[in-house]
């Protein structure tokens, strides 16, 4: 349903909402144009005030840093705004979280294999075997057929 990837799930979960909003919203929730305007107008004043003065040069900088810090948070703002929006989207990810990484960790060191054994059979150590990465230091995803 969250069209997500095999290497979405190792990513931090409010990271992952971030992105998920991000790619369903259909508002703008970055400010990189902005950003960049208010960088060639904070250039132009800086040349300005440098040739007037080339001891203001500092002073329009740290304006500058504190613009740019201001529209950093608007948009932290906003991407909290609109993420209470997708409240299903984010119950679905925490339980998928919940699911693939029971107390934060990784499955396979929470969970027991007899459960899955007692379910599928020698077929699931087969498929185990079958698709381990051997000594590789790689994850893998195994993803039941419907």
């Amino acid at each position: 349903k969250l069209q997500l990837s095999a290497a979405d799930l190792f990513k931090d979960q409010s990271l992952l909402l971030d992105e998920v909003t991000r790619s369903q919203s259909n508002l703008q929730l970055t400010l990189e144009r902005e950003r960049s305007q208010l960088a060639e107008i904070y250039s132009h004043v800086r040349e300005v005030a440098g040739s007037i003065d080339s001891t203001l040069t500092g002073h329009v900088n740290a304006l500058e840093a504190r613009a740019e810090r201001a529209l950093k948070n608007l948009e932290k703002k906003m991407i909290r705004a609109e993420k209470k929006k997708y409240a299903i989207q984010s119950a679905q990810i925490e339980k998928l979280k919940l699911g693939l990484f029971p107390r934060n960790t990784l499955q396979e060191r929470v969970e027991n294999i007899l459960p899955y054994y007692a379910r599928y059979g020698q077929a699931f150590i087969d498929m185990l075997y079958k698709h381990s990465p051997a000594l590789g230091k790689q994850f893998g995803v195994l993803i039941k057929d419907s």
